[in-house]
C-alpha cells in the first residue's frame, strides 16, 4: 500500500484518518452519482436501486438545475433520484 505505514499512529490520529478517508470516499461516490445523473435526458428510461435495495423503473421527466438531480414518472409518480446512482437501461 504506497509505503504507508499505521504502525506509528495513536488511537486518536487512527481515528481521525478514518474519518477523514470515509469523508473522501462519501465526496467521491456523490461526484460519480451527480455526475451520472447529468448524462441522464428528460424523456430516458432509466432503473436504479433505491434505498431499501428495490430495483425501481422511470422515465425522467425534469432534472433540478441547482443540483443536478432528476425527477422520474413511475407507477405511481415519484421522486426517482435524490441520492441514488442511475444505471442506463437501453430503451
Amino acid at each position: 500500500m504506497h509505503g504507508i505505514t499505521l504502525d506509528g499512529l495513536s488511537e486518536a490520529e487512527l481515528i481521525e484518518l478514518h474519518d477523514q478517508i470515509v469523508d473522501r470516499l462519501h465526496f467521491l461516490h456523490q461526484q460519480r452519482t451527480t455526475h451520472a445523473l447529468l448524462e441522464l435526458a428528460i424523456g430516458e428510461r432509466v432503473m436504479f436501486e433505491d434505498n431499501s435495495g428495490q430495483t425501481q423503473e422511470g422515465i425522467v421527466i425534469r432534472r433540478n438545475r441547482k443540483t443536478g438531480d432528476s425527477a422520474c414518472r413511475q407507477r405511481p409518480s415519484m421522486e426517482c433520484f435524490s441520492t441514488a446512482a442511475a444505471e442506463r437501461k437501453p430503451g
